[in-house]
């Protein structure tokens, strides 16, 4: 009898052990996604006041930055049509004229999409659930992905292990880390390399629908869009601008845009975007780079208020022998936006 009651002890000190190693673990990782936060956002304080990506304020960004960050009407008409043509549908206006849109469009800041679904890993669709940043505006431009992965165990336990994957974009940086518990590192890229940069610029590309003000067109900063033939991109005329919306009555056909988002360190990201024939972006695709042949299908475009059109249902994969090979499943559950 005593001999199990030592045991008993010994187990159940084990057990507040690793309950408490678990619990301070999963603190510690708490607090690396709040600095990778504060880091995309583009702040250097740090200490409990820091503010947060879905804060109510509009003083998130310095007022330098906001008033550079305003798009300009003038440049609308000089967007490739399928472009005016999409942000007219994302925006669900029916025929006002651009002029107006300055006062009845809300620019969004950065927002945070709650997310579900199943990511394929060594042949196994394993479930997620994730919570994931964004920063709007380039400069700042960027991500947080904050997935917890449930692997399941090899002896067919009754519980799944958890992977905690933190991908970050910020600053034209790209970082990943993956733990076990979120405590027992299993990845980390410290050496990034051109091509991760320019696959996670991609991405964020790829993501920009969901908060499409980040597209308007502006004196500096912002997506280039070109008209294209891709097989002539030296006889276009490359334009500078982000991207807003078009409307025009609804077509039977489809058309594709070349787009591409340069980060601060110079690292130039390029995307062929294809709008489908009611005028919504459908498909977008990596073009050059490491990210060549990477594909992000986006649907179920559904209104998240201020009259945006956004899409909820998106899956990543890629293009292999002539079709698409889905990776990641995500499902947007809920969408918090941050605005000017």
């Amino acid at each position: 009898m005593k001999t199990w009651h030592n045991i008993h002890r010994i187990v159940t000190t084990l057990f507040i052990v690793l309950l408490w190693f678990c619990l301070n673990s999963r603190l510690d990782w708490d607090k690396d996604t709040r600095k990778a936060l504060v880091k995309m956002m583009g702040f250097t304080a740090e200490g409990d006041d820091l503010p947060s990506v879905t804060s109510s304020t509009n003083d998130t960004f310095p007022l330098d930055l906001v008033q550079e960050c305003e798009w300009q009407v003038e440049k609308f008409t000089s967007l490739p049509k399928p472009v005016q043509r999409y942000f007219h549908r994302a925006f669900l206006f029916t025929g006002e004229k651009e002029e107006f849109w300055e006062e009845c469009i809300k620019i969004v800041q950065s927002l945070t999409c709650y997310e579900e679904g199943e990511v394929l890993t060594n042949g196994i669709w394993l479930p997620f659930e994730a919570t994931r940043y964004f920063s709007a505006i380039p400069p700042h431009a960027g991500f947080v992905w904050d997935a917890k992965i449930k692997y399941p165990t090899a002896f067919e336990l009754p519980y799944d292990i958890p992977y905690y994957v933190r991908e970050t974009y910020a600053n034209g940086g790209y970082d990943r880390t993956i733990k076990i518990f979120g405590a027992l590192p299993i990845f980390h890229n410290a050496n990034k390399t051109h091509d991760e940069e320019e696959q996670a610029g991609f991405r964020w590309l790829a993501f920009s629908p969901i908060f499409p003000t980040s597209l308007l067109p502006r004196e500096t900063l912002g997506v280039s869009w070109l008209e294209k033939q891709l097989h002539h991109q030296h006889q276009q005329q490359k334009k500078q601008f982000i991207v807003p919306w078009p409307f025009e009555k609804k077509s039977e056909s489809t058309s594709t845009v070349l787009a591409e988002y340069v980060n601060p360190q110079g690292v130039c990201s390029k995307a062929e975007v294809h709008f489908d024939r009611h005028g919504l972006i459908d498909i977008i695709s990596a073009v050059g780079g490491g990210g060549d042949g990477w594909q992000f299908h986006l649907n179920d475009y559904k209104n998240v208020g201020y009259g945006m059109l956004v899409p909820t249902n998106i899956q990543s994969g890629r293009q292999e022998h002539g079709h698409f090979v889905s990776h990641m499943n995500i499902r947007i559950q809920d969408v918090k936006y941050t605005y000017l």
